[in-house]
């Protein structure tokens, strides 16, 4: 193969790289099987070249093996004849290393992970140098490389031990196995708990999509890794192992922006259904030109164009989002849904996509530090703080059921007391004939008292039921200036000391339920006024910002204290003096409402009066 001949020497080279490629492919294609690569001396210089050409190879084993052809044959004994042949034709070293550089592996790297790559060398070979054979594991930083005190024949005696180290050396260890799996289990638990616990919100949909897809990667590494080799139906388990790292590869970029673009809330959910269908088309591409079927290959180079725009577009629509929040449990919400997605996925990005288009193939295995480290961030921020707006959606479960088995209980207790006041008016009745045939004057003097105290009750009864009933929802597009207005009037003999500053100058239009917002705006009204026993001011503004439609009802009184303002929305809460005719419903209904209707209410009070904005997303993406 190496002659004087120098041409024919590097044809016969790339001949033979060419022709184990070949079998290589072949035996992937039709028999599904691993291929170990073992070359001795010379072969293992072969092998080291078809490793930086041929990715499907499962691992290369180079025993005594040479780096530089040209350092070998001038530089050893083995090389002695064709040495004096070539400088009979005045050939130098220089020139001899010029013409065989393409056979150096050194100048290329690896395509094939470097951690199934095995160097074994002896410390005193006298045809394979040393220092010839540790530059090229130093260049390709290979961690599995066994040096022994020995020259270049003493392999033939240790050929059992080498090969069994061959094996130990090569393949994924059973602790990395563990850690893939587990990889896999915590996305997968990250995934089952966003999408258990508000499975309603499309953006929580596409982020435990994001878990799921990514967490394939580790699952198909698993497989074959420990079911391939002893699969009766190696095919079969081939093609489901293609299927798991393509799903991986490249669902998991796809995943992650449309979270981005849904959680962000700065797209219209009619684009984002049609930007659904466009993003998939590249996936689809990369399906139909590289398919996992007969063999599968990632071309790391061409699927950089398309996934890192969508990882880094994906990034700056959740940091723009981030910046754009003025509520601030909502901005802190993002604060740390951002530090449980950004960073991994910017890590993985650049070790499953950058460095494998660079040529290095083994840095994805650092992806399970990070993955783990930010799974664990995600457990405690889940239920600390909120990501997703999971913790404010319990939040707002709870305070839904809550409110709706106080209505509900409230409902049976009035119905329950009615029942009884009719029982004691018949009692009432009876006793009041008796008192008339004796003519008990006393008695029926009581008796009187006793129906003005029924009728009382009565009263109290049927106004407590009003302010508890919730109707069945009837909504429609409604201008909501016009509900306002309806609300103002409705209340115009409370208004002989008090001034209505109006702004509308941002008309708002909402998908609503009319007379539920007119409650709302007038119970909001009601409060302001008696804020301001001896008159003042009520300002309604109308403001709108990029997510919301905001509604504000400021008063000119004398606030709320800071121990009182947590708890006003309470059922049952009030500090009204007149306690009889206030039962601290109406801000418990109001805001039982407005979260009906995909909003929230923010409070700001101070001495100088307090004002209540009633928030209502142009998007409701908060279920």
């Amino acid at each position: 193969m190496i002659s004087a001949n120098i041409e024919r020497s590097v044809f016969s080279v790339r001949q033979a790289v060419t022709e184990i490629r070949a079998l290589i492919r072949w035996i992937k294609q039709k028999k599904g099987e691993k291929v170990i690569l073992v070359g001795v001396s010379l072969g293992g210089l072969i092998t080291n070249l078809v490793a930086t050409a041929e990715e499907y190879a499962d691992a290369v084993i180079s025993i005594m093996y040479a780096n530089s052809l040209s350092y070998a044959v001038w530089h050893t004994p083995i090389g002695k004849y064709i040495k004096q042949d070539l400088q009979n034709n005045g050939v130098t070293y220089d020139m001899l290393k010029e013409y065989w550089k393409m056979l150096e592996p050194i100048s290329q790297k690896p395509k094939i992970d470097r951690n199934r790559i095995l160097f074994i060398a002896g410390r005193y070979n006298q045809y394979v140098h040393f220092e010839d054979v540790l530059a090229l594991q130093q260049a390709w930083d290979i961690p599995n490389f066994l040096s022994y005190h020995c020259g270049h024949s003493v392999i033939i005696f240790h050929h059992k031990k080498s090969l069994k180290m061959c094996y130990l050396y090569t393949f994924i260890t059973i602790e990395e196995c563990i850690i893939l799996l587990l990889l896999f289990v915590l996305l997968w638990i990250g995934g089952a708990i966003v999408l258990l616990i508000d499975r309603k919100n499309s953006a929580s949909k596409w982020a435990s999509s994001v878990a799921f897809v990514g967490g394939t990667g580790g699952l198909s590494v698993v497989i074959e890794e420990n079911m391939l080799p002893y699969s009766a139906s190696s095919t079969v388990v081939k093609l489901i192992i293609d299927l798991l790292s393509f799903i991986c590869h490249y669902v998991t970029p796809y995943a992650f922006l449309m979270f981005s673009i849904t959680y962000s809330g700065l797209i219209s959910p009619i684009y984002q259904k049609r930007l659904a269908y466009i993003l998939f088309i590249p996936i689809l591409f990369m399906a139909i030109k590289y398919p996992i079927y007969p063999i599968y290959i990632v071309p790391y180079h061409i699927a950089l164009w398309w996934v890192v725009p969508y990882i880094l577009f994906g990034v700056c629509l959740l940091l723009f989002a981030y910046m754009k929040e003025t509520h601030p449990i909502l901005k802190r919400n993002r604060f740390f849904t951002n530090l449980v997605f950004i960073p991994p996925i910017l890590f993985a990005v650049t070790t499953n996509y950058i460095l494998r288009a660079f040529g290095n193939h083994d840095s994805w295995r650092y992806n399970t530090n990070i993955i783990i480290m930010s799974f664990i961030f995600f457990i405690v921020a889940l239920f600390k703080y909120g990501l997703l707006h999971i913790r404010l959606n319990v939040h707002r479960l709870y305070w839904k059921q809550s409110m709706q088995s106080i209505f509900t209980g409230t409902a049976m207790l009035n119905h329950k007391l009615k029942n009884d006041i009719n029982k004691l008016q018949l009692f009432c009745h009876t006793i009041e004939q008796y008192a008339n045939e004796r003519n008990d004057d006393d008695m029926l003097t009581n008796i009187q008292n006793m129906k003005s105290t029924i009728e009382r009750l009565q009263l109290t009864l049927s106004d407590f039921q009003s302010k508890i009933t919730i109707r069945s929802s009837e909504k429609k597009r409604e201008n909501i200036a016009e509900i306002m207005e309806e609300s103002i009037l409705s209340l115009h003999p409370m208004l002989q000391q008090i001034q209505i500053q109006k702004n509308y100058d941002r008309p708002i239009v909402l998908y609503c339920d009319k007379q539920q917002l007119k409650e709302v705006f007038t119970n909001m009204i009601v409060n302001a006024i008696e804020a301001m026993p001896n008159g003042g001011t009520i300002k309604i503004n109308f403001q709108e910002n990029f997510r919301y439609y905001m509604i504000q009802i400021s008063d000119t009184g004398t606030g709320i204290d800071k121990q009182t303002l947590p708890h006003i929305f309470e059922p049952f809460f009030t500090t009204k003096r007149n306690k009889s005719q206030n039962y601290g419903i109406g801000l418990a209904y109001c805001c039982y409402v407005v979260q009906q209707h995909g909003g929230f209410i923010e409070v700001e009070s101070a001495k100088c009066g307090t004002t209540f904005s009633l928030k209502f997303p142009k998007y409701s993406f908060l279920k």
